[in-house]
């Protein structure tokens, strides 16, 4: 669901309140003289006008509204001006420039996906072609990942982990470290109101003991080489065997299996995801189906 409908469902669930209707008990207060007409009669028909007439002229007029402030944005001229940014040492600059994505009506999620993905991924190519160092790629990475920490400070709309809600485990895999690419998948997971935990140096003995000690409902592993999944597969492996979940799901993701998503077989997890919109679905998945759907429209 994007912004402007949740708005617009929240809206919707304050007029459900108004002239004393309950939206949740579905009873009536009535207030002055007991009208002649059963009660509820009259809710059930002031229900039926919020569900076929006020909710969805609501949502309607409210995205219409939202995309009026919109303006197409090109992801590879986008992706292109910020690697131009964060290599000139100026991380200020790209802070402002992927607030100015925003301000143009860039979601979150496509921000993530469409452009601070890429533009990680650009640096690493300009890296092998010897157009620029180490020390530039490296640089360039943490000040990509300095805008996107600026970025998620300032969303009005900061999700916090539901009550009770789903937990996920981020790390990398072994003998691996990409934190940018954990970051941007954390932050997908944040905003869909999961409870996360990311860390892009942890070990497999880290991770055998924080799953001994907490539990949780899904563990992301990021994969950069698919040349080395011996190691991932015993990470797998060491996941089912130490999880207080005995039910645990297993998720591969990252360069190294987007292109062959059959490798998730190969080291024994459930799924493999293609980038981090994928990784949600799937992870979403493997919760109940009472929760899967409560997750959904959160």
């Amino acid at each position: 669901m994007s912004a402007a409908e949740r708005r617009a469902f929240d809206a919707a669930g304050a007029l459900q309140q108004v002239g004393g209707v309950d939206a949740v008990s579905h009873n009536v207060e009535w207030r002055g003289a007991r009208p002649t007409r059963s009660p509820r009669r009259h809710d059930v028909r002031v229900e039926r006008t919020l569900d076929r007439t006020i909710v969805p002229n609501l949502v309607r007029q409210t995205c219409d509204a939202s995309a009026e402030h919109k303006h197409p944005v090109d992801h590879q001229a986008a992706v292109l001006r910020l690697t131009e940014l964060v290599l000139q040492d100026d991380g200020e600059r790209a802070a402002h420039y992927v607030e100015e994505l925003g301000a143009k009506g860039l979601e979150p999620e496509e921000l993530y996906i469409d452009v601070l993905a890429p533009t990680a991924q650009h640096l690493g190519q300009l890296w092998l072609e010897d157009r620029c160092d180490f020390n530039d790629v490296t640089f360039g990475v943490c000040r990509l990942q300095q805008a996107l920490h600026a970025w998620e400070a300032r969303l009005d709309e900061h999700a916090h982990p539901t009550a009770g809600g789903p937990r996920i485990l981020l790390v990398p895999a072994p003998g691996e470290q990409h934190g940018f690419g954990l970051a941007l998948v954390a932050a997908l997971f944040r905003r869909a109101r999961w409870d996360v935990w990311a860390d892009a140096a942890a070990t497999s003995s880290d991770c055998a003991v924080l799953l001994q000690r907490e539990r949780f409902d899904v563990v992301g592993i990021s994969v950069s080489r698919a040349d080395r999944l011996d190691p991932v597969a015993e990470l797998v492996r060491t996941i089912r065997r130490r999880s207080r979940n005995r039910g645990i799901g297993v998720l591969v993701g990252g360069q190294g299996v987007a292109r062959d998503l059959t490798l998730a077989d190969a080291v024994g997890a459930d799924a493999a995801a293609r980038d981090g919109r994928d990784a949600l679905l799937r992870a979403t998945e493997f919760l109940s189906p009472m929760a899967a759907r409560s997750q959904m429209r959160g």
